[in-house]
């Protein structure tokens, strides 16, 4: 299984609760990150590779991999990023729109499944649609089947998911310099 997802590499937004679902849901998987350079997302290597090494250390599933790549975020590179993988995922919060959007129109574009958290970017952009992805309704796995109607999500998957989130996101909660 290979799961990708796409963010700015000062923060990773989004890295820490796609890999904790990750994690709840496969014992083997491989996570692919491509970080995009934007002027408002200017990283220095240090501070690249500090996140990096935080989601790591997160990673507690020995068959649970990580790859990630730099890239320019053009429509045709994030096209050619999305068309490789399992499922696409977007688990961003509070990132900048015309971004977002492009990276989601990219992904669409790839014909490949999608996942995305429901936040209140995502259902401007998907309206209606937002419930045929939503990890809040769906397990990754069903997605990446494109099984729909895909398995709803029991309490119990629910709480480890948050468990595992709050367990990885103690991960990057200390400052990178």
């Amino acid at each position: 299984m290979i799961i990708a997802t796409v963010c700015d590499p000062t923060t990773l937004n989004g890295v820490a609760g796609l890999l904790a679902r990750i994690q709840v849901e496969y014992d083997s998987c491989v996570l692919k990150i491509l970080t995009v350079q934007t002027r408002r997302a200017q990283a220095t290597s240090s501070a690249q590779q500090a996140l990096l090494n935080r989601c790591r250390l997160a990673i507690h599933k020995p068959n649970v991999r990580l790859e990630v790549s730099y890239g320019t975020g053009s429509s045709e590179a994030l096209k050619t990023f999305f068309s490789g993988n399992s499922l696409n995922a977007f688990f961003h919060e509070d990132v900048d729109a015309g971004w977002l959007r492009r990276s989601l129109a990219a992904a669409c574009e790839a014909d490949r499944p999608i996942a995305v958290r429901r936040t209140d970017q995502f259902e401007k952009m998907l309206g209606s649609s937002l419930s045929l992805v939503s990890v809040e309704n769906h397990s990754l796995q069903s997605l990446a089947a494109g099984q729909l109607p895909a398995i709803t999500l029991n309490s119990m998957h629910q709480s480890r998911w948050l468990s595992a989130v709050a367990a990885v996101s103690r991960c990057f909660s200390s400052r990178c310099d």
